[in-house]
């Protein structure tokens, strides 16, 4: 095999790969509020065990409650939000991929406000 056949079969090889990777990313669904749904997953558990608890505690089990039914709701107005404001955009975009709406703006270090 010469020299420029071997160069000519590995710019194939090289141009193959690329397209195919960007195939592959272009693809890959971007996850749907990951945060967001974790947050409510966790504000549900939280609204099941104040439920289980006696209710004894002068008022405040049920201002818990009250907090974290609000809470949910606002994590789901800001799933409906994001979801008409934000994710559309970044969803069929590949290269803005790591900017997905529900992950945090920095990058590395302590989660803001954590």
């Amino acid at each position: 095999m010469t020299r420029r056949t071997f160069a000519s079969m590995l710019a194939l090889v090289i141009i193959a790969v690329a397209a195919s990777y960007h195939v592959a990313v272009a693809t890959t669904p971007v996850p749907d509020q990951p945060y967001m749904k974790a947050a409510r997953a966790d504000l549900n558990g939280a609204r099941k065990e104040l439920l289980r608890a006696t209710s004894n505690k002068e008022g405040h089990r049920t201002k818990a409650l009250e907090y974290v039914n609000k809470a949910i709701s606002e994590v789901n107005a800001g799933i409906v939000f994001d979801r008409k404001h934000n994710h559309a955009i970044f969803s069929g975009s590949a290269s803005l991929k790591a900017m997905t709406p529900d992950q945090p703006a920095h990058a590395g270090g302590p989660e803001p406000f954590a």
